[in-house]
């Protein structure tokens, strides 16, 4: 089971935590991945390493013995505390996390527990944590940590699984014992770091994996007998923790329940790598922000600083446009609460606020805006970075249901790319309406969130990841079922949206069984169209067509899904090499019924 589920499993007592507050207000923060690993910058003896560029130590297989002389040439002079926080407000963050330790062991601040640290082991003899400290009180920011707790691959004591170093450590060191870890190193740095650079307002513990219940409560317990106040991400592992965070570059599918985080990169790594030009563009980012507060998470947004101590420029150009962005539309974005939908509309997200509803429009070209499930009437309409400028808008009510049809006449260029947000304002608290029916342009989508699975005609629960992300489908696991409503009847395109891992080709051989107004599909599922570049995203997403089926009548209809055949998918390593699958499952996200008419 997931870090992710048994933290969802256990948190109730997270969801009501106050200290949470500023946290949840901030909504945007800057993560910073800077170590020893800068250097190599994603490149050993002349040769590119697969992988991200901060685990180089493990993907390169280079020995304690060759890695702990790269802290000899670390001296990154360019670094200036004072240009990073300044660069982060003006993006628009309010918070800055930073790698105070790695899974490499070293220690990027004056240690007293360890002399394999920045100022003890470099000719640079500064503490960037003390300079960052003071550059957060000066602009106004939080400052977070990150702290590897689980995995140092410079301490005997510290391995695990196949991530620990193996080819290094193994031989010599006997019996691992993590508690002497715990007990020599990690704790106390942990407690030098948050009494050294107090107020930490965050530890953000990592990889969890292996560890134990009592082990991880320990982690948790230790920084709130330090400070009470300092929260604690759901990576420290077991459950314990005071919010979630999502997999790395992992969007959820859902809106979160609770406290969730997502983390995300601007390329395809955290720490520098030199060579690494997969940039995903600033509107990408942008709607990475929008898309995570909309589904009740905070972004992290990562940059990796090279080795002189300067931020990338094409990370500074980016973070320069997202604080353009907020700029005029940030009341849409910091204290937010999550879209009341059960999904995204066709044209964008919506965010909260009390009774305020904000539009993040991002299609372009639409003449209006068309929303049902509405319970409250509608005060004013207009765009939020000039509220003179009003739009039209229809608030008809349909009595039957007690809902409004709110239909926003758009004009003709409203465009700030690469979302525009509309400011919607009503008599009382949003209240709306659950139920799942057709867009503007008669499309209906069917989360599988948001679905039933029947088994030996028996209703339960739906198998659906904690993040929403897919629910596993096999032959064994029933149907999945949705009730929704149509109000446009015709004929639709039935589309499957799958997804895998980014080292996972598309499965091969899976075959469906789809059921529907007195209709029956059975159909392979083939990739027609890839939605998500693995730049973007880390589980990239397929769309599937399987058909189409006629409903001819208005009112509540009822679809079902089953699989009826798992098929195999090539897999491919870090080393290149290609394996064969046979998959137990297929990752289906939601059912999409295309409005086609014909």
């Amino acid at each position: 089971m997931s870090h992710i589920q048994v933290f969802m499993d256990n948190q109730s007592s997270a969801t009501s935590n106050s200290k949470l507050d500023w946290w949840r207000d901030a909504r945007f923060g800057l993560f910073i991945h800077w170590g020893l690993y800068s250097i190599p910058a994603g490149t050993w003896k002349d040769e590119r390493i697969l992988g991200i560029a901060e685990q180089i130590m493990r993907f390169a297989k280079i020995p304690n013995s060759e890695y702990t002389k790269l802290a000899s040439k670390f001296n990154p002079e360019k670094f200036d505390a004072d240009e990073w926080v300044k660069t982060a407000r003006d993006a628009g963050m309010k918070y800055i996390c930073f790698t105070a330790k790695h899974h490499d062991g070293f220690a990027m601040y004056k240690s007293d527990v360890s002399e394999y640290n920045i100022v003890d082991a470099t000719s640079y003899k500064h503490d960037p944590i003390a300079e960052l400290s003071q550059a957060c009180k000066k602009y106004g920011l939080k400052l977070c940590l990150y702290y590897s707790h689980r995995q140092d691959w410079h301490d005997p004591h510290a391995g695990m699984m196949e991530w620990e170093n193996q080819y290094d450590l193994t031989p010599e060191r006997g019996e691992v014992d993590f508690a002497h870890y715990m007990k020599t190193k990690a704790l106390p740095q942990v407690e030098e770091i948050l009494r050294k650079y107090h107020p930490v307002d965050l530890i953000w513990y990592d990889t969890p994996f292996d560890i134990t219940p009592e082990h991880a409560q320990i982690f948790y317990d230790h920084v709130k007998s330090i400070n009470p106040d300092c929260i604690v991400n759901s990576r420290v592992g077991c459950g314990f923790g005071d919010y979630g965070t999502l997999g790395d570059n992992q969007m959820p599918a859902r809106i979160m329940p609770g406290d969730w985080e997502m983390v995300g990169t601007m390329n395809r790594t955290w720490g520098y790598k030199s060579w690494d030009n997969e940039w995903k563009s600033s509107d990408e980012l942008i709607l990475a922000l929008i898309e995570s507060v909309s589904k009740g998470c905070n972004y992290m947004l990562n940059i990796g600083p090279d080795a002189q101590g300067s931020i990338p420029a094409d990370s500074i150009l980016r973070l320069k446009i997202v604080g353009e962005w907020l700029w005029r539309n940030g009341e849409a974005i910091y204290n937010c609460k999550p879209s009341p939908f059960i999904d995204a509309h066709e044209w964008g997200y919506t965010t909260q606020k009390a009774n305020t509803l904000y539009l993040h429009v991002h299609k372009q070209n639409i003449s209006h805006i068309d929303m049902n499930g509405i319970r409250n009437k509608v005060t004013s309409v207009s765009l939020l970075h000039d509220s003179s400028h009003v739009l039209a808008f229809d608030d008809s009510h349909n009595s039957i249901d007690d809902q409004h049809r709110l239909v926003i006449q758009l004009p003709e260029y409203i465009s700030d790319v690469p979302a525009s947000v509309i400011k919607v304002s009503f008599e009382n608290e949003l209240d709306i309406a659950e139920s799942i029916e057709q867009d503007l342009s008669g499309n209906i989508f069917l989360p599988t969130y948001k679905s039933s699975c029947i088994k030996d005609n028996q209703y339960t629960q739906t198998f659906t990841e904690p993040s929403g992300e897919a629910a596993s489908l096999n032959p064994e696991s029933g149907s999945l079922v949705w009730k929704f409503k149509v109000n446009k009847p015709g004929s639709f395109i039935v589309q499957f949206k799958t997804n895998r891992h980014w080292r996972q080709d598309f499965p091969q051989g899976h075959n469906v069984k789809i059921t529907c107004a007195e209709q029956t599909l059975n159909s392979e599922l083939l990739q027609h169209k890839e939605l998500r570049d693995i730049t973007l995203h880390s589980y990239p997403t397929s769309i599937s067509e399987v058909g189409k089926i006629k409903i001819d009548s208005v009112g509540t209809h009822e679809i079902l899904v089953s699989a009826t055949k798992l098929g195999t998918a090539q897999r491919h390593t870090i080393t290149d090499e290609f394996l064969t699958d046979s998959l137990n499952t297929i990752r289906l996200m939601r059912l999409e019924l295309i409005y086609c008419n014909n």
